[in-house]
């Protein structure tokens, strides 16, 4: 149901209760193309028509600057984020690699430990510290120990004496 003006308000016609009656849209269509005109009716939808796919065409292009300003908020968080944790893991670094440099290891293999350790690097940090112990020392263990020198069976000897 569709609200008609009987004396449209196009020519000068008030939108008060006893100018103002109810049609389903097709009758209201065909008495505002008879009062006013046919071409004039098809003028007014054809600019209606083009203001509503103008409007749509705005919000669409505002809910694409809105999703734009939105992801670059989440991405400069994103950021943010990325930056204090790294921050936080090179403060967790810098004691481990203080506390190696304390006990003789050099950058590089500091920097090795911290590495095969990163898993341990929100905990506390002296089980970080021995896990990079192990792993620095860990080719020591398994090294060979030459300081014993082994024994080789003499060989026998040969009949012909």
């Amino acid at each position: 149901m569709q609200f008609d003006h009987r004396t449209p308000v196009a020519l000068g016609g008030e939108s008060t209760l006893a100018n103002v009656r109810l049609l389903c849209r097709a009758h209201n269509l065909f008495e505002a193309e008879r009062v006013l005109g046919e071409d004039r009716v098809t003028r007014a939808r054809e600019r209606a028509e083009r203001e509503r796919a103008r409007h749509s065409e705005a919000k669409a292009r505002e809910a694409a600057r809105a999703a734009a300003r939105e992801e670059k908020a989440r991405a400069a968080e994103e950021k943010s984020r990325l930056a204090a944790e790294k921050a936080a893991i090179q403060e967790r670094d810098a004691d481990l690699l203080s506390a190696l440099k304390s006990l003789q290891f050099t950058p590089e293999q500091s920097a090795r430990a911290a590495e095969a350790t990163k898993d341990l690097a929100n905990g506390p940090l002296e089980p970080r510290v021995r896990a990079a112990l192990k792993v620095l020392t860990a080719r020591l263990a398994t090294k060979q120990d030459f300081s014993k020198t082994e024994t080789k069976p003499a060989a026998p000897k040969s009949a012909a004496a």
